[in-house]
């Protein structure tokens, strides 16, 4: 047993030794302010590296680097007008929410169709353009007009060539039938029963899509059906009930155009929402008469232009 204990206290003399000779300071030197500076930087760094990582934060970068982020909105989507162009500094924000609004016939619809053509323009047969229609059917005639080309159904050009001969007009020719099928890219359209219903899908069309989809267009928001209004006979009020589907449709928007892709690129999808005016009759004799039929405040803070 004693010669147990002895060997104990040996080998506590030799662990004070060790451990007393850095504090001499004649075997170790102090390392210079510059490898210390960058090895606290690298320490720091450390968590960055290893929550990117990780497999719980897998899927949308949720931190980056200032340096890194590009948030200057340099992809701008030309309208088509001039004038237009030059206020918004070369056209509509890649990755960001354009409300449209005013009265009747004042051209919303049309700008819109407008900026769809230019789209289709530059990207040729990459173009990919979801409209969201709530208010009535896409008018194929009119967008044709105002420069979108969007081909016609087989089922629309059997019925063109009856209206004509009826009419006493010959038949469409090959090549006029040819050009109306013609597809330059893909047009989407995006319906449903009520409102939040549409903007559910396109959500769920910008999410799986992304980038590969230029211009999304809302026409419109005025004409949204809630699910109060769709339970409720005509004539029975709603209050907030439009206003509060865009605020939640606002809410699951903003994360999917500010943070960035898997992939680390920057959302460019431009949201086009078309919204109507109505007659403000809370007012007072020399307040405006109209205001934007619905969004609340959710849509006027969200939107970079209007």
């Amino acid at each position: 047993m004693a010669k147990k204990k002895a060997s104990k206290k040996k080998v506590v003399v030799k662990k004070a030794q060790s451990d007393s000779s850095p504090k001499t300071g004649t075997s170790s030197k102090k390392a210079p302010k510059d490898e210390l500076v960058e090895v606290e930087e690298k320490a720091d760094e450390a968590w960055f590296h290893e929550m990117r990582k990780s497999k719980k934060w897998a899927g949308r970068v949720c931190i980056t680097e200032a340096s890194e982020a590009n948030t200057s909105y340099l992809l701008r989507r030309p309208t088509g007008v001039m004038g237009l162009d030059i206020a918004l500094g070369g056209g509509l924000h890649g990755g960001g929410l354009i409300e449209v609004h005013g009265g009747q016939s004042v051209g919303k619809t049309h700008l819109a169709y407008r900026v769809a053509g230019q789209v289709q323009r530059i990207y040729g047969p990459d173009t990919r353009i979801g409209i969201g229609i709530t208010e009535a059917q896409l008018d194929k005639s009119f967008a044709r007009t105002c420069g979108y080309c969007v081909p016609y159904a087989p089922s629309e050009i059997e019925q063109f060539n009856k209206a004509r001969v009826r009419h006493g007009y010959p038949p469409f020719t090959q090549e006029e039938e040819a050009d109306l099928l013609r597809k330059e890219g893909k047009c989407y359209l995006l319906g449903g029963d009520t409102g939040d219903d549409m903007l559910d899908k396109v959500l769920y069309f910008l999410e799986k899509v992304g980038n590969d989809c230029q211009l999304i267009i809302l026409e419109s928001l005025g004409a949204l059906l809630t699910p109060d209004q769709d339970d409720k006979d005509v004539g029975d009020r709603v209050y907030g009930g439009s206003a509060g589907i865009v605020t939640t449709f606002i809410a699951k928007l903003n994360p999917l155009l500010i943070m960035p892709k898997e992939d680390g690129s920057q959302p460019e999808t431009t949201i086009l929402a078309i919204n109507q005016a109505r007659a403000n009759l809370d007012s007072g004799p020399r307040g405006p008469k109209t205001k934007p039929a619905s969004g609340a405040w959710a849509l006027k803070h969200a939107q970079l232009a209007s």
